[in-house]
């Protein structure tokens, strides 16, 4: 029993042993394998730190030489530089009018007629009394001493009496025109029979208003012609009877002077019914703005007729900020696009004084002046127009969007062999797409023209090409 019982414990030992064994080597393959991740995790932090990360893609263009057109956009109504307007020379009824307004009158074109009856009877009176003092002031030279002071005093009332006449002649025929013309225009007005408008009603009124006022002027005037006439006819008497009497040196000195007007009166008198017959042309090439003739009126002496616009020189006044100040010049092309028509002009001036647009903004007027113009040009419409401030040729350029703006002045950012360079750059002329760099940055250099917002100096990128440059190569 005791040999069992130590072969046992033996046995026992020697199994715990071998377990023991076991144990330790479990512990060693842990170690190990902990040992192995270790490694390669620091292998691989080693690896990650001396690896670069991907480069940043960044859109470039290259600083090309170019030329560049710095321009003005703007917009203004046209108007002509050149208007005039027309005044009646004579006192006459106007026969035609053909003077329409807004319509294009060529240069020379016939613009209004007169009505010459009144005007040659008129000539012809005064001829006749020209021809009535010649012959008085001939048949006083003959007169004697004695009656000429009586003969110049009645050839001078016979003279002033003879215009009278005239004068009042003329007038009553004018009167007993306007009541035919009144009283025809009434029956007209009245013949139908039928109920009248109240605009029919008071143009009634109107007329026998009138034809009271005229038939009134008729009579005193009917009445200060028979006054005249036998005035007239007094002084003629006196002068018969004094024809015969010689004339003092002073009186001869009146009679020339009386002899002078009559020459003078002929000569108006014949001047008017030429001015009369020859019309009113136009003296050139224009647009009717304004009309106050009217067929069958009464143009007096000086009255405006109507007025036309030169179409042959044009302008548009366009207003400009005072940002554009600094380019703009007089005498710089431009060009006016009118109703989709491209002109040639030319800035003719600038206003130095400041006015204020709609938005309370100062503004600065300019007139652009149309250089060459033809018949398709419309008064009072707006224009297009393009002025060509600042032109450079064959200049380094880069596109405009490559342009940045900091609190040290305009820079650039450049790429130099992969790597991002700030650079400061000085601008010249700008259309609107390139800039000129007048310092900064030389031709075929490349600039970055999308900027994001961790782009910075010293970074490393890879460059792509801007598709508008590329379109703008081919």
């Amino acid at each position: 029993m005791k040999k069992k019982v130590q072969v046992e414990a033996a046995a026992g030992a020697v199994a715990a042993s071998k377990q023991k064994k076991t144990i330790k080597t479990g512990k060693v393959v842990t170690i190990a394998v902990v040992i192995t991740v270790v490694a390669l995790f620091i292998f691989s932090k080693i690896l990650g730190a001396v690896t670069p990360e991907p480069a940043q893609t960044v859109t470039v263009a290259e600083a090309q030489i170019r030329d560049i057109d710095e321009t003005i956009d703007t917009s203004g109504f046209i108007e002509s530089s050149n208007e005039k307007t027309y005044f009646s020379p004579v006192s006459a009824v106007v026969s035609e009018c053909n003077a329409e307004l807004g319509a294009i009158v060529e240069n020379g074109a016939l613009l209004l007629s007169y009505d010459v009856t009144d005007l040659e009877i008129a000539a012809k009176q005064a001829e006749l009394t020209d021809k009535a003092a010649q012959s008085g002031y001939a048949n006083t030279l003959q007169a004697g001493s004695e009656s000429e002071a009586k003969l110049a005093e009645s050839t001078t009332n016979v003279a002033k009496y003879e215009q009278l006449v005239a004068n009042a002649e003329a007038d009553v025929k004018y009167l007993n025109t306007k009541i035919a013309e009144f009283n025809q225009e009434l029956t007209k007005l009245t013949g139908t029979g039928e109920n009248l408008s109240e605009s029919a009603l008071k143009r009634k009124g109107e007329l026998e208003d009138a034809i009271f006022i005229h038939q009134q002027r008729l009579e005193n005037m009917q009445s200060e012609l028979t006054k005249y006439n036998s005035k007239l006819a007094e002084y003629q008497g006196e002068k018969t009877s004094a024809e015969a009497g010689k004339l003092s040196g002073n009186a001869k000195a009146q009679i020339a002077a009386e002899k002078e007007l009559s020459e003078l009166n002929k000569t108006s008198a014949q001047k008017d019914l030429e001015l009369a017959k020859a019309g009113v042309t136009s003296e050139f090439k224009g647009i009717v703005t304004d009309v106050q003739a009217v067929k069958g009126g009464m143009a007096t002496e000086g009255a405006a007729l109507f007025t036309v616009a030169d179409i042959s020189s044009v302008k548009i006044s366009v207003n400009v900020s005072k940002n554009d100040l600094g380019t703009l010049k007089e005498g710089q092309s431009a060009v006016v696009t009118i109703a989709g028509k491209e002109y040639e002009g030319t800035v003719s001036k600038i206003n130095r004084q400041a006015a204020t647009n709609q938005q309370g903004t100062p503004v600065i007027t300019a007139e652009v002046t149309v250089n060459e113009t033809d018949g398709d040009i419309y008064l009072g419409i707006e224009a297009n127009v393009v002025i060509h401030t600042v032109s450079a040729s064959g200049v380094v350029a880069i596109p405009a969007q490559a342009l940045n703006t900091g609190s040290d002045g305009d820079f650039c950012y450049v790429v130099v062999n992969g790597i991002v360079e700030k650079r400061n750059v000085t601008i010249g002329a700008n259309d609107g797409e390139y800039m000129e760099v007048v310092e900064g940055i030389k031709e075929g250099e490349e600039v970055i023209t999308v900027v994001t917002g961790d782009l910075t100096e010293g970074m490393q990128v890879t460059t792509i090409k801007d598709d508008m440059q590329d379109m703008a190569e081919e």
